[in-house]
Order: C-alpha cells, then structure tokens, then sequence
C-alpha cells in the first residue's frame, strides 16, 4: 500500500495459518520477539499489520498496535479485513488510532515488546524537507518514556536503515539509546544489542536496536548469538563484544561519548524535545 505515491506500507495476506506466514521469522526487525516471546507486545506505526502479525507468528500472546493515519485503520478494518485474516478484529489485537508518543505517555500499561520498525515515510526526501521535519518519537525523552513503559526485561525494538560506509543514521540511535539507559542509572554497555542484516553480504541494509531498563542475562545472549546465526544476521554490538570501535565509544564512559559525538562527521547527537530532528 502506497501513501504519496512513495511510501510503502505491507498488506500481508493471512488466513490464520502462521506456517503460510513465516518468513516474518526472518525479518531482523522482529528479532526481539525471540529474545522476548509469550508476552505482550506494542507496535509504534502499525501501517498494513506486518510487525503486529510478526509478533503473534512468533509467539506473542497480545499485540496493541497505535496508528496515527486512520485512513489505515479503515483499511484494515474494512476493504482488505477478509485478505488480512481479520487481523484488526483478532481478540488478541488491540489498534488504537492515535500519536504513539501521546499515548503512550497517557497510558499506563506496561509491554514486553515494543517495536518500532522503519515508521518513517520518505516522501518528502527528494525535497530535503525529511531532515527539516519534527519528530516527537526520535529524542531523549521519548525514549525515557518507551522505557518506563517496559516490564521488567522487557526491551524497546528500534529498526533503521544501516549503510555501512556512512552509518550515521544507526550511530545517533545508539546515541539515544545510551543516552536513555543513562538517565535510568543503567549501564549502556550493558543494556543495549544491534542486530544488523545485510542481504548477500551488500553494504546497505537493516539494523535493529535492542535496549532494555535491565542488563541483558547471560541466557539473553546466547540466545542472540544463537539466533543471530541461524538466521545469518549479523551481532554488531552486545555486551562485551563490538565490531564497531565508535559503537563502544558511544557506549562507554560519558566523556568519551560526548568526545565521540563531538569528533564525528556529522551530527549524531541525541535530538531533544527542543530540538527534534533526528534526521537533519
């Protein structure tokens, strides 16, 4: 499904069967649900479905799913319902049309999982206007509030582009994420995994950051390794291990990440509420 014409959205035909479904088993964009499973799991952007039916195909009990446009809400609920599995009408799927930040800063409940996958739209790139554009969901705060909002061990899923050469998209995500793991007391060399899949060994793929309120357990990451290889996914970064040196710097001690920040290239500080722009 298209939306201006350049944004894409997947309709994923269902019929209840999740064997006719799996290859969302080997999406790196669902990798926390195998590090999380049986719980509950809540998807910023539900688009066509796809990361809410990922969740259910591996194993989660419950999926809430918040979606800004209503329009695609109708969809799944209306015109392609039938195609979809009655995906919007499962007793186990919750969709909320609503801005994920605001509502989830109202709202109290606590999740497993929550997953947020590739959300943003490209249709304004052409026009560099995507670097100019707000974005409530990309800052230090917002994180502060994806993280109160996790169970115990829970873990926030964040999926972006990953370009080898350049990876500053990636780089700044880290930058959150420690900046996060910081404001809680946490240990950001502790608490935060990347799972990378570059299809055929190319240089441009999908890079998904795990980060959790708790350290991660010795159990959590060799079901990662484990995983990762099975599904010949690439473990970027976890505790105690990196194949990025400005990963570690950005994970280690305040001074050296704020060094790290300070040196790079571009910026790839962590945005604020005041200034929101992840992507500029």
């Amino acid at each position: 499904m298209d939306i201006d014409s350049f944004a894409a959205t997947f309709l994923t035909a269902f019929d209840g069967d999740f064997e006719k479904v799996r290859h969302l088993k080997y999406d790196v964009t669902n990798f926390a649900h195998y590090i999380r499973t049986g719980g509950a799991q809540l998807v910023i952007g539900v688009g066509g479905g796809r990361d809410v039916l990922g969740g259910l195909a591996l194993g989660q009990k419950s999926a809430r799913g918040v979606e800004l446009n209503k329009d695609i809400i109708t969809v799944l609920k209306d015109k392609y319902a039938a195609y979809t599995g009655n995906l919007a009408s499962d007793p186990r799927v919750d969709i909320v049309n609503d801005e994920a930040r605001s509502y989830i800063t109202r709202n109290q409940d606590k999740y497993d999982v929550i997953q947020m996958s590739m959300i943003d739209t490209f249709a304004a790139s052409s026009a560099g206007a995507f670097t100019l554009s707000e974005n409530s969901l990309y800052t230090s705060e917002a994180f502060d509030v994806f993280l109160s909002r996790l169970k115990p061990h829970g873990i926030l899923s964040c999926s972006r582009w990953y370009y080898r050469s350049q990876p500053a998209e990636i780089y700044r995500l880290m930058a959150l994420a420690q900046s996060a793991v910081r404001k809680i007391g946490g240990d950001p060399s502790k608490q935060i995994i990347l799972i990378a899949n570059f299809p055929k060994g190319g240089a441009e793929g999908v890079g998904t950051l795990m980060v959790s309120p708790d350290p991660f357990s010795a159990e959590d990451l060799r079901k990662v390794e484990e995983t990762a290889k099975d599904l010949h996914f690439q473990v970027v970064y976890s505790p105690g291990h990196s194949s990025d040196p400005i990963l570690s710097d950005l994970t280690s001690s305040k001074e050296k990440m704020e060094q790290t920040i300070q040196n790079f290239s571009l910026n790839i500080a962590p945005p604020t509420d005041d200034s929101p722009f992840f992507f500029q």
